[in-house]
């Protein structure tokens, strides 16, 4: 099982290398979903 901060680094570095972008999007839109879901 990876380590979250691992993944965070992973994924931020992947963002500095102009790769994952799109994972790192994903996760951004899931997380404004889940705050508007709780809001309701």
């Amino acid at each position: 099982e990876e380590m979250p901060v691992n993944r965070l680094w992973r994924d931020a570095g992947g963002l500095l290398w102009g790769g994952g972008t799109t994972e790192i999007n994903n996760l951004i839109i899931v997380r404004e979903l889940y705050k508007e879901r709780k809001r309701k």
